[in-house]
């Protein structure tokens, strides 16, 4: 069972890997369409970091609120399981 954990360890961290490569590459391709320094620019002083981060950051509060409307959607759903049981356990006892 250990060993089955870390091979999906491993996958998701080659698959995000992939993916953080391919967030840099369209971002830095982005940036650059107009004859403009990239984000992610090799020369710290020309390029802007700040910027790159900041995109990281409003994607991490787009997946915060996926989070909690996924949360949102579980719980109702748990309530309304749990509720059937209630009723169901109920006849049982009587």
């Amino acid at each position: 069972m250990s060993s089955i954990a870390i091979a999906m360890f491993m996958v998701s961290n080659a698959i995000f890997g992939l993916v953080g490569s391919l967030l840099i590459n369209i971002v830095d391709a982005v940036t650059t369409k107009r004859g403009n320094t990239s984000w992610p620019s090799s020369d710290i002083n020309e390029g802007h970091l700040d910027y790159y981060y900041w995109l990281l950051c409003f994607l991490n509060l787009l997946n915060f609120f996926y989070y909690l409307v996924c949360c949102r959607i579980y719980r109702s759903s748990s309530l309304s399981g749990s509720h059937e049981l209630g009723q169901e356990g109920s006849h049982f006892g009587h």
